[in-house]
């Protein structure tokens, strides 16, 4: 994914940032998101950040699943106008770092996040939070919008080392400000080979389910 534009004063997400639209984004498509579409049968709602070509969206409608993709943010114009036409959100925006539109009664089952990895990849320079292009802190954004749209349930997405880095911190970091939003975690460490994949692809994803559960 790729980076988005921060804050250049400081890595704390303001909470009250204003909404910061680019031009070639459509006005919002309704509001607030119904949870039942037009053949009466109950879907996922549900938002995605650093979307890339929301592939989330592509699983769920090849496994048949009804949903509505609420909110999603991408830096790369063809891929904002890709997910536009191709998935019906009823809002994009390019700056994850600003609030959505749809805030108030947006009923959010599910979100869905892969903040950008490079800073934490064994094949870069490995500078997490200190990355000099600003995506270290990028995870920020993640905790921002799972604290305000307070899904049910949520899936974060990194490459393995990110678990790791700065000594494990970054991810204490994480998790204990997910934690005390209100979520039990669990993660795991998943290679996309079982899955079927010609490569070998470790990635770290954090399942986060709102209120106090068993591990999973």
């Amino acid at each position: 994914p790729q980076a988005q534009q921060t804050p250049a004063s400081s890595s704390v997400l303001p909470c009250s940032a204003p909404i910061i639209a680019p031009q070639d984004a459509p006005a919002p498509r309704a509001s607030p998101c119904p949870a039942v579409g037009r053949d009466g049968r109950p879907r996922l709602t549900w938002g995605t950040d650093f979307s890339g070509m929301e592939t989330p969206s592509q699983a769920l409608h090849t496994l048949g699943i009804p949903h509505l993709l609420v909110s999603a943010s991408e830096y790369k114009p063809n891929a904002r106008k890709f997910i536009w036409h191709n998935f019906d959100p009823l809002e994009i925006r390019q700056n994850a770092w600003t609030q959505p539109r749809i805030v108030h009664n947006a009923l959010i089952d599910l979100y869905i996040a892969g903040f950008p990895c490079q800073p934490f990849s064994p094949l870069g320079k490995q500078q997490g939070v200190d990355d000099e292009k600003g995506r270290g802190i990028c995870a920020e954004v993640c905790i921002h919008r799972i604290a305000n749209l307070r899904p049910k349930a949520f899936i974060l997405e990194n490459v393995a080392k990110a678990r790791t880095a700065h000594e494990g911190t970054f991810w204490t970091h994480l998790t204990s400000q997910l934690r005390a939003a209100g979520y039990t975690l669990d993660d795991y460490i998943y290679d996309a080979y079982r899955a079927g994949s010609p490569q070998t692809r470790r990635r770290v994803y954090l399942i986060g389910r709102k209120g106090h559960h068993r591990p999973l």
